[in-house]
């Protein structure tokens, strides 16, 4: 439509969202990820974040996100792990784009606590979130303050870490 924004009902391919990030990144920097993610909520998340809202327990409700997760454009494959006292949200690899992997990491795992932040539960925090590679120090810093606890780099998986107890 001459604006450069998507028209009603038309969908965004891989290499395009691809594009669109890279150039943002170009434009923005490292802390675009933050300021991405840090954006989106529930609201954000379409008909899936309505479902999501709809299940009696915190645990219900991010286990329903993370089975529709793609209905909603998720280019990661998000995944909940858990394991004794710690559960996490696991970001992982779709496409295989080691451009866009820790953008698309810092985006969707900031995107998910933000939207299970906005559920009318007990408060959600987490433990500490861990990164792959070496990001940006600025956006480490940023997304410090965007999670509220220590973000860990050299990770072999991209999660966010919090009490398994909170999915009851």
């Amino acid at each position: 439509d001459g604006t450069g924004r998507p028209l009603s009902g038309q969908h965004v391919s891989f290499l395009q969202a691809r594009e669109i990030i890279l150039r943002a990144h170009h434009r923005g920097g490292a802390q675009t990820a933050a300021l991405s993610g840090s954006r989106k909520s529930l609201v954000n998340l379409g008909v899936i974040g309505l479902g999501i809202m709809a299940h009696a327990s915190f645990g219900e409700a991010l286990r329903f996100g993370v089975d529709f997760q793609r209905l909603s454009g998720s280019m990661l494959d998000v995944t909940l792990q858990v394991h004794g006292d710690e559960a996490s949200l696991v970001a992982g690899d779709l496409f295989g784009d080691a451009e866009t992997r820790s953008f698309l990491q810092a985006d969707h795992l900031l995107t998910a606590v933000n939207a299970l932040t906005h559920l009318p539960t007990r408060p959600f925090g987490l433990r500490r979130v861990e990164l792959e590679g070496e990001p940006a120090a600025e956006l480490v810093a940023r997304l410090e303050r965007e999670f509220g606890c220590p973000v860990l780099t050299h990770a072999e998986t991209a999660r966010a870490v919090f009490n398994s107890g909170q999915l009851q």
